[in-house]
């Protein structure tokens, strides 16, 4: 359990800068985000059950972002801070710790407090002809199947690239490139902080290109290669470089806005793999993921339906979910605010097919909605401990 203990503050402000040069006409944007927290686990001590709170202790955390602008130029940085309190204690002259922050092999200016420049970014837009971005950023082509990695801070995840990013723009058409090493977030703004480990770097490179307005709609192709380094080989940031390509990703997307009265996007990705070892197999298998989604707007009414196909597409994640985020994640279509055992194995699915019809009524306050959606999961093993495959309805 997690309670707030006396203080919680979010300040954020900006200001114009003067000067000459390069602070000319620039603004420097700052926030804070100030968390104390007492936490009480389940932990009791034999002899002292009367205590529950007896391992209680209390932990800081404050984040500090800062972001300069100027006509097109922004430069920013995250800095992260987490301290523990009332987690150690002296027995017989002896010092215990009940818990730390990171282990005696990491450089931290103490054994209760860790300091970590987290995210490090320079960008320069040239408006309609592009961008080009130097540091942290983050990537994702269309719906997530093949790259997903974007800041999603509602679930305390926050892994970027620590690469390069550029974004080419003429007219109707746009290039995105992207390089960069997984840079995932060390300091947890939400969840216990304990035992922080270094960062495992996993090399992604992504292209994609964009059609827009050709013909009835925009279409897309994309392409993501990736090479994983191993936990055991983390002693360089560059590890990932050495490595063979393990995976590559090849995808299209077409989109069609008031066709026949309705909205469509369709996607299609075909994962190839150098060895079974992704996927927990001897062999290396290929495999692809189908995606299509509907919208009709019928007065108040909204009915909007999408269907998935997915074969070995979760192989990309097989290192990234147990370092506790995931590299490329396409819609699951269950309903994951009521998560079991049973659909935590559905939505990481390598063998899955599904579909969902959701209805909107949007008239006056009220907005009911209704929606069903039925899989088929395929898969055994793994994350599944059921012996034959099953179909699950929400």
């Amino acid at each position: 359990m997690s309670l707030m203990l006396w203080l919680a503050a979010a300040t954020s402000w900006a200001v114009e800068l003067d000067g000459q040069g390069l602070l000319q006409d620039g603004q420097l944007s700052v926030s804070d985000d100030l968390e104390i927290r007492y936490r009480v686990g389940d932990r009791v001590l034999e002899g002292f059950e009367d205590h529950p709170d007896l391992f209680g202790y209390v932990e800081q955390v404050n984040r500090v972002n800062l972001l300069f602008s100027k006509k097109g130029l922004q430069a920013g940085l995250q800095f992260d801070e987490v301290m523990l309190l009332a987690n150690r204690y002296y027995l017989d002259d002896v010092l215990h710790y009940e818990r730390s922050i990171v282990p005696s092999d990491m450089l931290s200016p103490a054994p209760d407090q860790y300091l970590h420049l987290d995210k490090l970014f320079l960008k320069k837009s040239y408006g309609r002809k592009g961008s080009i971005q130097v540091g942290d950023h983050y990537a994702a082509f269309g719906r997530g199947l093949a790259l997903n990695l974007i800041k999603n801070t509602d679930i305390d995840i926050d892994t970027s690239l620590r690469g390069a990013q550029a974004v080419v723009k003429n007219s109707d058409l746009q290039a995105t490139f992207a390089i960069g090493l997984t840079n995932q977030q060390q300091v947890a703004q939400d969840n216990p902080n304990l035992d922080i480990r270094p960062n495992v770097n996993h090399l992604v490179v992504g292209t994609r290109l964009d059609a827009f307005n050709w013909g009835p709609g925009n279409f897309g192709l994309h392409n993501v290669i990736y090479q994983f380094a191993r936990e055991d080989e983390t002693d360089d940031a560059l590890d990932a470089l050495g490595q063979g390509v393990d995976a590559s990703v090849l995808g299209a997307t077409a989109q069609f806005n008031g066709l026949a009265g309705m909205d469509w996007f369709v996607e299609g990705d075909w994962f190839h793999y150098t060895s079974g070892e992704l996927l927990g197999k001897e062999e290396a298998e290929d495999g692809y993921a189908l995606y299509g989604s509907t919208a009709a707007y019928l007065g108040a009414l909204t009915i909007f339906a999408e269907a998935k196909r997915y074969k070995n597409t979760e192989g990309v994640n097989a290192f990234a979910s147990s370092e506790g985020y995931e590299l490329a994640s396409g819609p699951t279509l269950e309903y994951e605010r009521v998560i079991t055992e049973d659909s935590s194995a559905a939505v990481n699915s390598n063998d899955i097919t599904g579909a969902r019809v959701r209805l909107d009524w949007m008239n006056g306050v009220w907005t009911p909605h209704l929606e069903i959606s039925v899989a088929r999961d395929n898969e055994l093993g793994g994350l599944h401990f059921n012996a034959t495959p099953e179909t699950i309805i929400h």
